[in-house]
This record gives structure tokens, sequence and C-alpha cells, in this order.
């Protein structure tokens, strides 16, 4: 499995933060699906009967300059769940940067590294 997307737009950058950070004061982690087209993060809280389940999927194209991923199968989709506060914790760094480059890298099991280029 491959992934790598890099964002060059400030206004791209503050969106794709704010959207994060909007999903973190709500949950802790969530499930992140990547597919060639699309970044979903779905949401599950099945501790209660009837708990909340919410789904945000953004459009790669609207944020991302550089966007390239390889999957395990035919579907070329990634399925990894992650803590939302920390990626959002580590994107409020990214406030008026250069440049944002996350991909996807196997230390410990697969983790999302964050590059940020500041001015």
């Amino acid at each position: 499995m491959r992934f790598r997307a890099k964002l060059l737009d400030i206004v791209s950058i503050n969106h794709f933060s704010s959207v994060v950070a909007t999903l973190a004061r709500n949950i802790k982690t969530c499930v992140l699906k990547l597919t060639p087209a699309k970044i979903c993060f779905v949401i599950s809280d099945r501790g209660v009967i009837g708990g909340t389940n919410v789904w945000c999927e953004i459009q790669q194209s609207n944020f991302f300059d550089d966007y390239k991923i390889e999957g395990k199968d035919e579907s070329n989709e990634i399925y990894m769940e992650v803590n939302i506060e920390q990626l959002s914790r580590a994107l409020k760094s990214s406030f008026n940067a250069q440049a944002v480059r996350i991909k996807l890298t196997k230390k410990q099991g697969a983790l999302l590294t964050i590059e940020i280029a500041q001015v």
C-alpha cells in the first residue's frame, strides 16, 4: 500500500485543517478511507444503542495538488483507524504553511506522516 498527498494552496491547507478540527471536537478516533477520488472519515459510536454515525467525504481534487494512492487490491482503497485528535493537532501547526505533505509510512505498522513546510 502506498499513499501520498500534497497541499500547496494556503486556503486548501486551512480548509482541510478546519474539517479535521471539526471532526476532532466530537470524537477521538475514526476510520480513514482513502480512495483515488475521495478521502472519507467514518465515525461510528456503537457504545450506545442507536449511537451516532458520521460520514465525512471530501473530493481529493478540491484540496490536494498531488494525490497518489496504491491499494492492495483492484478497489485501490486503503482503510486505517486514526486518532483524529492527533491528526488535528499535527495540522494545527500548518496555519499559514507553504506546503503540507501527508504520506503513509511503515514504522511499527502503517502510520500517517505529516510534513509541514513553513513560509
